[in-house]
């Protein structure tokens, strides 16, 4: 956000909170734009967003003497800890993954619940979530099970719905950041200690390369399906042909025995 701002020449101040009250303040007109919002259909009712400026996904983390998770179902009447009004919540909320949910105002709450083994598991953002482990040297936590698209498309910046100006300047800003490779640096300088150049680009290159090979399986079958089809009309027109001087030479023969 500063980095943006500062692109456009814009003066920020910035405020720190639990995230519902900062949410709330933006709705009452409190703040004005708030820097990691992912979008949803029921926020874009109230909020506007920018495009995406960082692809993330909830993990599910654990202390290292847990059992670890290997598909949401093993999480069925297990208590989660997560932070309040995150799309984390929304989901365990959607899903009905479990209706042990354990609320908290921040991440640095969730993750020193789960330390203090209050809670058998927490549903967190991945990268926040990480960096928070880190800020506090918690090596008997850890990662487990799948990553959980419950960001959607990504975070992005929000501001209430209907201020066109300000999102105009931030995303204009975004995409001066990124063609100047001010946002490489910044990611870096955060992120890329417990997500070096992010596992989500991994991801998105995963599915993209599916989905080329995808394409090329498609290919191929199209392909093969239309030299197999080739060499049938081949083989039939020679079969026809074959009939057809057949008959002319059974024609031909009878129309000589008739002469004889």
């Amino acid at each position: 956000m500063k980095a943006v701002c500062n692109a456009m020449g814009i003066k920020v101040t910035f405020k720190a909170g639990p995230w519902n009250e900062i949410r709330k303040a933006l709705e009452n007109g409190k703040v004005e734009a708030l820097p990691l919002v992912s979008y949803s259909a029921e926020r874009a009712k109230i909020f506007a967003f920018t495009t995406p400026h960082t692809i993330s996904y909830a993990a599910i983390f654990k202390r290292k003497s847990s059992p670890n998770i290997n598909s949401l179902d093993d999480l069925k009447n297990k208590s989660i800890v997560t932070m309040q009004s995150d799309a984390t919540h929304d989901w365990l909320l959607k899903t009905s993954t479990t209706g042990k949910i354990i609320l908290t105002k921040t991440i640095h709450d969730a993750v020193l619940n789960l330390s203090n083994a209050k809670s058998e598991y927490a549903l967190l953002p991945r990268l926040v979530g990480l960096l928070e482990i880190q800020k506090l040297n918690l090596k008997h936590i850890e990662i487990t099970g799948p990553n959980i698209p419950v960001y959607g498309r990504g975070y992005g910046f929000a501001v209430i719905k209907g201020d066109d100006a300000l999102l105009n300047q931030l995303n204009q800003g975004l995409a001066i950041i990124k063609e100047t490779g001010r946002y490489d640096e910044t990611y870096d300088k955060w992120f890329g200690i417990v997500d070096p150049r992010g596992m989500a680009q991994k991801i998105i290159y995963k599915y993209a390369l599916w989905g080329v090979g995808a394409i090329l399986s498609i290919i191929l079958v199209f392909m093969i399906w239309t030299i197999s089809l080739r060499h049938t009309v081949e083989r039939r027109t020679k079969s026809l042909q074959n009939v057809i001087q057949d008959r002319e030479k059974a024609k031909h023969e009878l129309s000589v025995h008739y002469e004889n």
